[in-house]
């Protein structure tokens, strides 16, 4: 299987992967986040998160920029020691589903990403979707997550989702086209058992983090960041929220049952999700950790 690559990349931007912080912590291992432990690997996202002391409860974090992340292939692999890796496309092989992977594979520079035709995405590669995602849309429901993206004016994005409307049970993070107002929905197996749209969470042609989390019924416990700045805190209060399994797998770039597709020219290099809820400081000590390893201001 040969995976689709892009050649002809701008590889200006300088290569700052894992460059360690002075006093800060030590380059991490893939056990990091809550699985086995291994060997330490260079990646600016999860160094970054290490460094703001958030690594408790990471259940997924990719980087494209990093070998051990994406060495070439069909996977897009969960460096936080969870096993969480992502598909890339609707198959194991080479389809027209696959985002096309930019740069050189490790080049740790902000040069390193993927990018969406109008048709693609990446799906859970395990055949069923871990507890903390299944869980998104249920009482009580406790995660954060986080995308780096950049996106040209008029696209639409789909961020995560494990829904289709409708009967079906998830959540749902997205931008309608032409719009920076990122769109949340719970839906709890007979329609939209929450909704909310946040403006202005988005800056077009940019790169951009975009910061996601919830804790359900908690008075001000939920909070959406562009850039490590809180656009909005609030409470999200989900209405006959159910306990079952979502009925898609998770997918970037795509809602549930690969439908509803990211833009052509969207690109994505970098995410990550925990099951618990981070504060507004906890999303500005991130970005602070990361900015710099991805050409972000």
């Amino acid at each position: 299987m040969t995976e689709r690559v892009a050649s002809g990349v701008n590889k200006a931007w300088p290569q700052r992967a894992g460059v360690a912080v002075a006093g800060r912590v030590p380059m991490v291992g893939p056990g990091s986040g809550g699985g086995a432990g291994g060997p330490a690997i260079n990646s600016r996202l999860l160094q970054g998160i290490a460094n703001a002391s958030q690594l408790s409860a990471l259940q997924v974090c990719l980087d494209a920029g990093v070998a051990a992340s994406y060495p070439g292939g069909n996977l897009w692999k969960d460096i936080s020691g969870a096993g969480n890796d992502f598909q890339i496309g609707s198959t194991s092989g080479t389809d027209t589903s696959d985002p096309t992977f930019h740069g050189s594979i490790g080049g740790g520079s902000p040069g390193e990403y993927f990018t969406f035709d109008g048709g693609d995405y990446f799906a859970i590669a395990a055949g069923a979707n871990p507890a903390f995602i299944d869980a998104m849309h249920a009482a009580g429901a406790t995660f954060s997550w986080l995308s780096i993206v950049y996106v040209p004016a008029g696209l639409t994005v789909v961020l995560f989702s494990t829904e289709h409307g409708g009967s079906s049970r998830g959540f749902d993070m997205d931008y309608a086209g032409s719009d920076t107002t990122l769109r949340l929905y719970e839906l709890n197996g007979t329609g939209i058992g929450y909704g909310n749209t946040i403006g202005s969470v988005l800056i077009n042609d940019a790169w951009c983090v975009v910061h996601v989390s919830i804790a359900e019924g908690v008075t001000n416990g939920s909070v959406v960041s562009l850039n490590g700045s809180a656009v909005s805190i609030f409470t999200a209060s989900y209405s006959s929220p159910t306990s079952g399994p979502a009925t898609y797998l998770a997918r970037l770039g795509a809602r549930g049952g690969g439908v509803d597709f990211t833009g052509n020219g969207v690109r994505q290099v970098a995410a990550a999700g925990w099951a618990r809820a981070l504060s507004a400081a906890n999303h500005a000590a991130i970005y602070n950790q990361i900015k710099s390893g991805f050409g972000l201001p």
